[in-house]
């Protein structure tokens, strides 16, 4: 939970921060949520999706020592797996808000594990596979 809110936190400053600089230029007040908006949705997205697909983490898993793994091999996940757990993380925010505990232990087959404790993970995938 906390790397997600690290990782929320990171887009929104840099949302922020491209929001500010264009506004220093002139424009409207629409202008700049608009573009706050759209950078943190594209920070977003290259930091959960192409970052982990890249690296195995987003900026905020790394911090914490997390990774993202498939849930049934605990190989690195794919594009189109990832980008469908980011997307369902935009459906659960919502609804995270009103509920505790929502998020499924492996959306879309990625699971979120520590470092520390993937070469338990990748026994068990071994023992099952």
């Amino acid at each position: 939970m906390l790397a997600a809110l690290l990782d929320g936190v990171f887009a929104l400053v840099a949302g922020f921060a491209a929001a500010k600089s264009s506004s220093q230029h002139g424009g409207s007040v629409g202008d700049y949520f608009g573009l706050l908006l759209a950078v943190a949705v594209g920070f977003s997205f290259v930091n959960h999706v192409v970052l982990a697909r890249l690296l195995g983490f987003s900026l905020g898993k790394g911090l914490l020592a997390a990774r993202v793994i498939r849930y049934k091999d605990v190989g690195r996940p794919g594009t189109w797996r990832l980008t469908r757990r980011w997307l369902l993380g935009f459906v659960l925010i919502p609804i995270g808000l009103m509920v505790e505990e929502l998020e499924p232990a492996e959306a879309c087959g990625v699971r979120v594990v520590r470092r520390k404790d993937l070469a338990g993970w990748e026994q068990r995938a071994g023992l099952l596979g």
